[in-house]
């Protein structure tokens, strides 16, 4: 069998697989998260027939080898939710630019995972664009490679320019009707953070949104409070002592995620230290 580790916001994990495509599939997804051979908290078998085994415990069977790596990832996220109900998970995206850390937070294609590689063409480093985990002052990422929303294979003529160096080949998988979608992985040369000690309580709070314009305004105390509560994933934490206090701001932009990075790093700098 083939096997690979990787680490999820803390969480080490190993899989054994007999499907090459499983194994391929997840290194090109945790391409950023992969460690050596090492102790892991969580183990995933795949036989050659699709059954998915986690601790030997079964899991699922698919014949269709995407669907396997749908639900270790899926599984994965599980056990994070479970073993995180005293912290704050939050859906953003998440960097560290010059000693700062930036939260990319929005609605589903308001641009996470692009703000997120603009900051990192930039020299950000990287901690997540999906799902990151905080207690009190640590921030730990599930640093998955940047993806993009799936989309049917069928429509892979007509992409924005941002998916030009993506790898379109590894993460695909088949919908309920049989359809093959593709989820664009941006891997790039940035360096990872698997976690991250925010002890200068300088976060920044991007709520992200597309418009007519790239523009930056800054979010009210409510405003603020309530980007947090819709990008929250966990109930019942007190998320105003765990997110340090920082600056919060409206980001719009249309066709030039770049310049709304640095419209919105511009503001940061105006305002200066906390």
């Amino acid at each position: 069998m083939d096997a690979l580790w990787f680490t999820a916001a803390g969480l080490t994990v190993e899989v054994r697989s007999a499907l090459p495509e499983v194994t391929r599939a997840l290194r090109a997804l945790f391409r950023p998260a992969l460690l050596p051979k090492g102790p892991a908290l969580r183990h995933y078998t795949v036989e050659a027939d699709g059954t998915t085994c986690v601790d030997g415990k079964f899991l699922t069977k698919a014949r269709d080898p995407s669907r396997c790596v749908l639900r270790i990832e899926g599984d994965v996220l599980e056990a994070l939710g479970q073993a995180s109900r005293d912290k704050l998970i939050l859906h953003t995206g998440g960097v560290v630019f010059e000693g700062t850390l930036f939260l990319f937070v929005g609605e589903p294609t308001a641009g996470k995972s692009t703000m997120t590689r603009a900051a990192l063409l930039r020299g950000a480093t990287y901690l997540t664009d999906d799902t990151l985990i905080l207690d009190e002052q640590l921030c730990r990422g599930v640093a998955r490679s940047v993806h993009f929303d799936p989309f049917p294979l069928k429509e892979l003529g007509a992409l924005p320019s941002y998916y030009a160096d993506c790898d379109l080949e590894s993460y695909r998988f088949r919908g309920e009707e049989d359809e093959v979608f593709v989820t664009p992985l941006w891997t790039g040369a940035f360096e990872t953070l698997h976690e991250y000690r925010a002890e200068n309580g300088r976060v920044v709070l991007a709520s992200l949104e597309r418009g007519e314009e790239e523009k930056v305004t800054e979010l009210s105390v409510l405003e603020r409070a309530a980007t947090l509560l819709g990008a929250s994933l966990e109930v019942g934490v007190d998320r105003w002592a765990l997110v340090p206090p920082g600056p919060s701001y409206r980001v719009t932009w249309n066709r030039e995620p770049e310049r709304a990075l640095t419209l919105l790093v511009d503001a940061v700098e105006r305002q200066g230290a906390p």
